[in-house]
């Protein structure tokens, strides 16, 4: 499939969204849930901060633009980018959820959503439902399935309830407009509360 199909916008979000795994791979190494709060909570309000004075001073918002513009989809102009969106899902997912379970989320968060958005836009022909493909759900599904299995073997869960929240997870993600949530916070709630009703 030609990569002219690709924005380069998009190919550069999920090289940065990619980098994001930093999140999940710190929790698991530091195994602090109090300090990923820490650490996750101080990155959040820099980037609230940011938000709000880019909104609101037209020079902020033209050097913030300079720096991201080329990672920004043209609707963040006036809204919160996906990067502050992706750190209040993280860092919620952290305070609600023990860690074993989150850091699955957050990857899945990262991994999945990277693995649904390339391989709709390079392979997707099949339109389902919000502009989104079935090959693009059915990359999410099996790498969230996959990352869910490995996470369940090297953590001692159990796999079921994990293997039944990634295809709940998959759902989610394909109907994200009705819940009314960005998929950004939709995804780990959603993966990392199905899991743990059912464990």
């Amino acid at each position: 499939m030609s990569e002219d199909r690709v924005p380069s916008t998009e190919i550069n979000r999920k090289i940065i969204h990619l980098t994001s795994l930093v999140y999940p791979a710190l929790y698991a190494m530091l195994g602090d849930q109090t300090l990923m709060i820490q650490i996750t909570g101080t990155v959040l309000v820099v980037l609230i901060l940011s938000e709000i004075l880019r909104q609101r001073f037209t020079r902020f918002s033209t050097l913030y633009t300079r720096l991201f513009g080329f990672s920004m989809r043209t609707h963040e102009a006036h809204r919160p980018t996906g990067a502050t969106y992706f750190l209040i899902g993280t860092f919620l997912c952290i305070v609600m959820f023990d860690a074993p379970i989150a850091i699955v989320a957050l990857v899945i968060l990262v991994v999945s959503d990277t693995c649904a958005s390339l391989v709709g836009l390079c392979f997707g022909r099949i339109r389902l439902i919000n502009g989104k493909s079935l090959e693009g759900t059915l990359a999410f599904a099996t790498s969230a399935l996959l990352i869910a299995y490995l996470g369940a073997t090297l953590s001692g869960l159990y796999f079921l309830p994990m293997l039944v929240a990634a295809l709940a997870t998959s759902i989610f993600e394909l109907f994200n407009k009705q819940f009314g949530l960005n998929d950004n916070i939709l995804i780990p709630l959603g993966f990392a509360s199905t899991a743990t009703i059912l464990m």
